[in-house]
């Protein structure tokens, strides 16, 4: 750095060459910034992070007191749920027939993704996080109005369903083989292409090529035109809930709308959002309530003894 100053001293410079100083300057004086920054930020990022931490702390304590009897019920709802689906699992012989299987599996499996997210809900409303809940929501709702498909169309529509996995597996396999030249990441083994290339010719052969298309697993239901999600709602009826599930795309997409409108923000819109928020939680809260108690319906329905006729009618 002492050398490019001795090289210009007592010398008349342009513009152009003052900022040409500038920049070599800065070129050979940043590695050195950075590292005492670095050092800096190592010494007292215990100070900082506590001090973050405590804010949070004092901010979550003053937002479950004000919400803790909503928080309650929806953990109740979420709790009760739960034991149904165990119920279920623990009576399995009474149950499970070979007419049902497929049936079985895919409703308690989408049962117990219901339950693991409205959770996830429960800890992003009870941290102050209004528009992640909703956003989760979303994927609850979707998770509903599968269920319920597969519960009207039965156990045949449940084993195309989980078939369909292959299907989302190669395509995922393809992708990741076209990008990554990009990636520079380890090659998928030409075994296990050849692999799930004969897993998708051999579902073409069972079910056909429309199949393996975007939504395939409905095509004994949908006609083409309706396979997909929006044709799944339509058919078991719940398409009245579509605007709910259109507001929360806000909280999932990059879309210009979610980049101004935040259901935590009460009247100031022009607030940037960048972390919690005590506003915003009957929306997603109501919602998951709603969703949740669906999805559990929809196994209890299909799986009844007297406990869950009872249990479901706690929950509703």
């Amino acid at each position: 750095m002492q050398s490019i100053i001795d090289e210009v001293k007592n010398k008349t410079i342009d513009e152009n060459e003052q900022i040409d100083i500038v920049n070599k300057v800065f070129d050979k004086a940043l590695p050195t910034i950075v590292e005492d920054l670095m050092i800096t930020l190592e010494n007292t990022s215990h100070l900082m992070l506590t001090e973050n931490r405590y804010c949070d702390d004092e901010f979550c304590a003053r937002l479950n007191k004000k919400w803790f009897e909503a928080f309650d019920l929806l953990e109740q709802t979420a709790v009760v749920s739960y034991e149904v689906g165990e119920n279920i699992v623990n009576n399995s012989k009474m149950f499970l027939n070979t007419s049902n299987s497929y049936l079985f599996e895919i409703l308690l499996h989408l049962h117990a993704r219901a339950i693991q997210i409205s959770k996830e809900i429960l800890i992003l409303m009870k941290n102050g996080y209004a528009d992640g809940a909703i956003a989760r929501w979303r994927t609850l709702y979707e998770i509903s109005i599968i269920s319920l498909f597969i519960s009207k169309y039965g156990n045949e529509t449940a084993k195309m369903y989980k078939d369909y996995t292959i299907v989302e597996t190669y395509n995922e396999l393809t992708t990741y083989i076209k990008k990554n030249d990009k990636l520079g990441y380890n090659e998928i083994p030409d075994e296990e292409i050849q692999r799930q290339e004969k897993n998708i010719s051999e579902l073409e052969l069972k079910y056909g090529k429309d199949y393996i298309k975007p939504y395939g697993w409905t095509m004994n239901i949908l006609e083409k035109k309706n396979r997909k999600f929006e044709g799944i709602e339509n058919a078991v009826e719940q398409d009245h809930i579509r605007p709910f599930y259109k507001w929360a795309c806000n909280a999932v997409h990059a879309g210009p709308k979610a980049a101004y409108y935040k259901i935590g923000i009460y009247g100031n819109k022009n607030i940037m959002l960048t972390g919690p928020t005590n506003y915003g939680f009957a929306g997603p809260g109501q919602n998951t309530a709603l969703s949740l108690v669906q999805i559990t319906s929809t196994l209890v329905l299909n799986f009844m003894d007297y406990d869950n006729l009872v249990s479901m009618n706690v929950l509703t």
